[in-house]
């Protein structure tokens, strides 16, 4: 009489693969993979005690470790026109020393209640005509606040005013000194602003080249 055989997984394993087509290289990989599953199993019959112990210590040391510790995700840097506060603002006040190719006499100290109300009375910009341009060209600023600019408050003959030099693209380092655009158009612009009279004065379009 006939024993019925014990068919294993490695066994049931094999069996499957030789019945399937497969390419050699699945093959290989699929008989390694059966290989180490019916080890497991294999070990798992013969050895149960070892295998519950050794479960049992690997809960141990990961109940010993504790929860999975998930470090911070990193910060952005912050890009320099971020910090400090002020460099958001589109405007910078300078020394006049730092304006003396261009315009001419001592400087004073504006409060920032002066450089609000300059800020304040950019609306006024655009009812302006450029003084260096013929009248039949009419030309005007139209949105002043759009530009970046620079401040330098210069007493001319007693009076205290404040010198703007504005463009619409950011240059390098427009924080720290004057910018002198050749051309451009109404990209760039510069007029007197008189902070007793909250009043717009000369202003002057840059030429077209």
């Amino acid at each position: 009489m006939l024993k019925p055989s014990i068919t294993t997984p490695l066994q049931m394993g094999a069996m499957l693969l030789s019945g399937m087509r497969l390419s050699s290289r699945i093959r290989w990989i699929g008989a390694l993979l059966i290989f180490v599953l019916g080890g497991c199993w294999s070990f798992g019959t013969l050895f149960p005690d070892q295998v519950f112990s050794a479960y049992q210590k690997a809960s141990d040391w990961i109940r010993a470790v504790g929860p999975i510790q998930h470090l911070p995700a990193p910060a952005p840097m912050l890009s320099v026109d971020a910090s400090p506060e002020g460099s958001r603002k589109p405007y910078v006040v300078l020394s006049v020393n730092a304006a003396a190719q261009m315009i001419k006499g001592r400087g004073w100290q504006p409060t920032e209640a002066e450089i609000g109300g300059l800020e304040a009375s950019l609306p006024l910009v655009p009812q302006l005509r450029a003084e260096n341009w013929l009248p039949r060209y009419d030309l005007r600023i139209e949105h002043p606040e759009q530009y970046f600019r620079q401040y330098f408050p210069v007493v001319q003959k007693g009076k205290k005013l404040i010198y703007v030099n504005a463009f619409r693209d950011e240059i390098p380092n427009w924080r720290q000194r004057i910018v002198i655009i050749m051309d451009g158009g109404t990209c760039c612009w510069q007029a007197f602003y008189d902070p007793a009279m909250h009043a717009f004065l000369a202003l002057r379009i840059n030429g077209v080249a």
